[in-house]
């Protein structure tokens, strides 16, 4: 079930069905090409888009400590290998 939150701002009419995910030349971009756009990982506003949680990044740390590979987490999102 859905509970609004004070950070999220709505739009002012209730039957508005998507309000904001994308600005307009993407939108116009979407249509014309066909395709969607994925901007670089080093290219969001939001440090929080690209966070790994911490309970996924230590499983994976794990994994990696199981396998042949030396490294963390943290070196490749470094890398941005991930």
């Amino acid at each position: 079930m859905y509970t609004p939150h004070e950070v999220f701002t709505f739009p002012p009419d209730d039957l508005v069905k998507i309000w904001r995910y994308m600005d307009f030349t993407k939108f116009v971009s979407l249509l014309e090409k066909r395709s969607l756009y994925f901007p670089r990982i080093d290219q969001l506003e939001d440090t929080f888009e690209y966070a790994i949680p911490v309970r996924t990044q230590k499983a994976l740390e794990e994994y990696l400590r199981r396998g042949t590979v030396n490294t963390t987490v943290s070196d490749l999102v470094a890398t941005k290998a991930l």
